[in-house]
């Protein structure tokens, strides 16, 4: 199964501090509590999709899980990613819409966009695969508190290339709160999937101000893509549910796609046309149907042809600023029809 990524971005207003009752939470979690939280820096780097991502804009508002590590890792980075994404799993959609997955290369050399991408396909991770240069990096960890291992610190593995070798780098699994505090950590095999799915429901029923409650508002299922006959072009369907305020849906984009634009189906004079609409409204309390007959979403200038069974990553925009990322899959016409 081929997976196509793009990123989505949420821009929210910084947040303050929690309530005092991080405290008592933070006694009932698995993580460790750092003795000095780290603010997570406004330093941009590239993402596995070529587009530049600012750690701090992305991350604000939203929960984050933060890894750093390479993907030639035999053991270590692999396992923590996975555990990462089996505790995402284990929570609810409106839960998982607040909370963001960044896997930091400490590898640029090797690690390319495309290899980043392959690799997080591979471990069916929907992280963001991160990476700059070397001084980019010991910038970032500087901040952070870490120091940049040295090149010479890195382990050649004996009857190999120079191309062959172990890179350091921190072990534990990084929680970013909304306030964009580092504020607890996850050594290796330190929790199960389970136990870093509780610690973010208890640290969500806290009150973080103006966090991503909005990006809890909007659920989007049932999403779907038919199979392109030609490969000029794909319809997005999906069934989006507002539970916030009035809102309207302005746009769809996805990596595979130079243009995403949204459609309205109309009957004109006896026969059915279609028009392009700059937006289409979604009142608070209401489900707005993309659907075939029906107003839908529409990529175009296709880079990649997708087949029936892969996943697209469309992120669908909203007036409000609420960015939304969806891992669609993409049906046959057959199945389709048959409602499968």
């Amino acid at each position: 199964m081929k997976i196509f990524r793009t990123i989505s971005l949420v821009f929210l207003i910084a947040a303050c501090g929690p309530s005092d009752d991080l405290s008592s939470v933070a006694r009932e979690m698995t993580a460790i509590e750092s003795g000095r939280p780290f603010t997570i820096p406004a330093q941009t780097l590239t993402a596995h999709t070529g587009e530049p991502f600012d750690l701090r804009a992305g991350t604000t508002g939203r929960f984050a899980l933060l890894f750093f590590g390479y993907t030639y890792c035999p053991d270590i980075c692999p396992i923590q990613v996975a555990t990462a994404n089996a505790a995402v799993e284990r929570l609810s959609e409106e839960e998982q819409a607040r909370v963001v997955q960044l896997f930091v290369t400490m590898d640029p050399q090797r690690d390319s966009p495309e290899r980043l991408s392959e690799w997080l396909g591979a471990v069916q991770s929907p992280a963001i695969g991160l990476r700059g240069s070397t001084t980019e990096l010991e910038k970032l960890l500087g901040e952070m508190g870490f120091v940049m291992p040295p090149m010479s610190s890195r382990q050649l593995l004996p009857g190999g290339t120079a191309e062959d070798y172990l890179v350091p780098h921190p072990t534990s699994l990084f929680l970013i709160t909304p306030d964009g505090l580092g504020r607890f950590q996850y050594p290796h095999e330190r929790a199960t999937p389970t136990e870093i799915a509780e610690d973010l429901r208890r640290l969500m029923k806290l009150d973080w101000p103006n966090a991503s409650i909005v990006v809890a508002s909007i659920s989007i299922t049932n999403a779907r893509i038919p199979e392109s006959p030609t490969g000029e072009r794909l319809a997005v369907y999906a069934e989006i549910e507002n539970r916030g305020k009035d809102d309207t849906l302005v746009s769809i984009r996805a990596g595979i796609a130079d243009e995403g634009s949204l459609h309205q189906m109309e009957m004109s004079e006896g026969m059915m046309t279609m028009r392009p609409t700059p937006s289409l409204d979604l009142p608070a309390g209401t489900t707005l149907s993309l659907r075939t007959g029906g107003a839908h979403g529409m990529l175009e200038g296709l880079r990649e042809v997708p087949e029936a069974g892969d996943l697209v990553d469309v992120t669908f925009v909203f007036e409000s600023g609420t960015e939304v990322l969806v891992s669609v899959p993409v049906v046959s016409l057959a199945d389709l029809v048959n409602g499968a």
